[in-house]
């Protein structure tokens, strides 16, 4: 269980671009929350304990125990927003 996370996102801000960010997440009884809007680099505290769960009680509970989006957008006609997703390996030592 947690009660308090912070997002790390490596981002680039330019000039006429925005990135949001937002997140869900679950209790120890399954139950999803909403999303709500985050601040990168922001300590979020929870108001209750939150917990992620393992891949099999996701899929048999049908849901996802933590979930955050990203949201890009560009105001200029040359910029198209994108994310890098690097995925890294547990068992790095």
């Amino acid at each position: 269980p947690y009660s308090a996370f912070t997002v790390n996102a490596e981002d680039v801000q330019i000039p006429s671009t925005t990135i949001t960010y937002e997140s869900r997440n679950a209790d120890s009884s399954y139950a999803v929350g909403s999303y709500f809007r985050i601040k990168n680099r922001e300590r979020v505290q929870e108001t209750s304990l939150k917990q992620i769960s393992n891949t099999s009680v996701e899929t048999t509970e049908g849901f996802k125990s933590f979930n955050l989006r990203a949201f890009l957008s560009t105001g200029d006609a040359y910029i198209t927003p994108y994310i890098l997703h690097l995925i890294i390996p547990k068992n790095i030592k």
